[in-house]
């Protein structure tokens, strides 16, 4: 806005050499002063700017990817004399046509620092005071919402001497379903007064309900009201569809400590709005509680943090500092449901169990700054059941000047076991123990697994792994070895009678995106048999084979 000001100021100015020309000079100018690092703006069709009402063929903005956003037929209805008075008076500013093809791509620089202080507007040295914003046809890609939208807009804005006020209303036209966004909302930097009464309305089948997958697509409503100071704020949020309340309560924001306390207490019944496969975990009385604080230097203090449904229940505490490196976390869960049933996990293929508790703790200074817990029973799969699964885990996170760090230790247990295939059932048995370590870094771009172990009836295995990211197209490098005891208990799942003992060791690389693959094989074995006498009498001893597979091959 500023920058629009410096071009009204200069327009007043211009010789008359200048007003003759306008079209070269006002145009670079625009160019010039609206573009900036990673946005390029380009005007054509420029004319009128000396005179009331200025117009501009086509405004387009580019990234580094291309255009984004496209005007046509934008026409600019002021009064240039308001100036010398210190108001920038204007009675239309109004498209055509205004097209947002996609999201612009984010720019380092706008990225706002931790520290960054608290929200005021603009002290202008003019009022500002547009009556009337307008777009016949507001055209938005389907990358934007995951369909094509048409509409109209129509707005106002007012500012002046740190007050300001906008009304907006934004109408869903063409062959879509109907819908309307409807915005009144105002400001003012002394008293620090914040007016806000935000509409959005949906017709069934509309983009909310088709974007959150809602069963049926019924008509939405989502309205937030809240008046008051900034520093002691309250909004007040509903969400109906059909007409039915789901959810609603209370948003509020106040200053305290020379930070912002954030609070939320919503609930409601969300079961109408869920797919048919969620009802039963989350039940018809869902609850969020948040109660949270957040220093000017970024700093995060979770006091409260709680989640309630039919079949969960999660709190939690957390300190987490301005670099993201939590340094006090607390945070507890069970998973049961009310009537002792099985409990199908949401988005899990059918899974269901008996109940769950799950446990994470973390606190800077301790010798293990993190540890967690996981404790699983009667984990039921179509393919699996595991009658009691533990895992256990310890480790730190920690800065460095390379950045930070997470490393740590996890031990798993799990009994039970009944595959739903027998020959497999047969072959691990029914109990497994497993461990590991692991270390990441940040920058590295790695995750390092080493002292792995797995081990169950007669079966063990080890080994170290290095998995690195997309960059290196999860290029994974490293060793694994597994010994087992008797190869008899593997028959069923070969479809012959095997015997013997033996030892595969694997080192080497591969990537599962590229399909690159060398690896050095080696077995060992002793007393080996495969149900063919000729066979067997040979690998009767000691025996051993090594390869080398390549691919793509040299």
């Amino acid at each position: 806005m500023r920058r629009a000001l410096v071009l009204a100021l200069c327009l007043l100015g211009l010789p008359a050499q200048a007003q003759e020309d306008d079209r070269g000079y006002l145009t670079a100018f625009l160019e010039d002063t609206l573009s900036g690092a990673g946005r390029k703006v380009t005007v054509t069709g420029f004319a009128g700017a000396l005179s009331a009402q200025a117009t501009i063929e086509q405004l387009t903005i580019a990234d580094d990817v291309g255009i984004w956003i496209t005007l046509n037929g934008v026409v600019l209805d002021w009064s240039r004399s308001a100036l010398l008075s210190g108001e920038v008076v204007v009675n239309e500013l109004s498209a055509a046509e205004i097209i947002v093809a996609r999201a612009p791509m984010a720019s380092t620089d706008a990225v706002p620092a931790p520290e960054a202080s608290g929200f005021s507007l603009p002290e202008l040295p003019v009022s500002i005071d547009i009556e009337k914003v307008a777009a016949d046809r507001i055209e938005l890609g389907p990358d934007l919402l995951g369909q094509a939208v048409t509409g109209t807009l129509s707005a106002s804005l007012q500012l002046a001497g740190g007050e300001g006020q906008v009304v907006l209303d934004l109408i869903r036209a063409g062959d879509g379903p109907a819908g309307e966004v409807r915005l009144d909302a105002a400001y003012a930097n002394a008293t620090r007064e914040l007016k806000l009464s935000l509409l959005a309305e949906e017709a069934a089948g509309g983009i909310a309900a088709s974007l959150l997958e809602i069963p049926g697509a019924p008509s939405a409503r989502l309205q937030v009201e809240g008046q008051g100071p900034i520093d002691d704020f309250a909004a007040d949020v509903s969400l109906a569809t059909d007409g039915a309340d789901r959810l609603a309560g209370k948003v509020t924001l106040r200053a305290e400590d020379g930070g912002n306390r954030l609070g939320a207490d919503l609930a409601g019944d969300l079961a109408p709005i869920l797919a048919p496969d969620l009802v039963d975990f989350f039940g018809t009385e869902v609850g969020l509680k948040l109660d949270a604080w957040r220093s000017a230097g970024g700093r995060v203090r979770v006091d409260r943090f709680d989640i309630a449904a039919r079949s969960l229940a999660l709190t939690g505490t957390a300190e987490i500092a301005a670099d993201g490196v939590p340094e006090r976390l607390e945070v507890s869960g069970r998973l049961a449901a009310p009537d002792g049933a099985p409990v199908v996990l949401p988005l899990a293929d059918g899974t269901k169990v008996s109940s769950a508790d799950f446990r994470l703790t973390s606190a800077q200074g301790d010798a293990d700054s993190w540890s967690g817990s996981l404790a699983v029973r009667g984990l039921d799969r179509p393919d699996l059941k595991i009658a009691d699964l533990v895992v256990k885990g310890s480790g730190r996170i920690g800065r460095s000047a390379a950045g930070r760090s997470f490393g740590g230790t996890l031990n798993g247990s799990a009994s039970g076991l009944a595959p739903a295939d027998p020959a497999l059932a047969e072959a691990l048995g029914q109990a497994l123990t497993g461990s590991l370590r692991f270390f990441t870094q940040e920058g590295a771009g790695a995750l390092q697994l080493t002292d792995i172990r797995l081990d169950g009836a007669g079966l063990t295995g080890t080994g170290a792994v290095r998995i690195e990211g997309l960059d290196q197209a999860l290029r994974m490098t490293g060793r694994l070895a597994v010994e087992a005891a008797d190869f008899s208990r593997f028959s069923r799942l070969a479809g012959r009678p095997l015997g013997g003992a033996g030892r595969l060791d694997v080192s080497g690389e591969a990537s599962r995106l590229s399909g690159v693959f060398d690896a050095e094989i080696a077995f060992d074995g002793t007393g080996l048999s495969v149900g063919q006498p000729e066979a067997d009498r040979l690998l009767s001893g000691a025996s051993r084979l090594t390869a080398r597979p390549i691919w793509p091959p040299a």
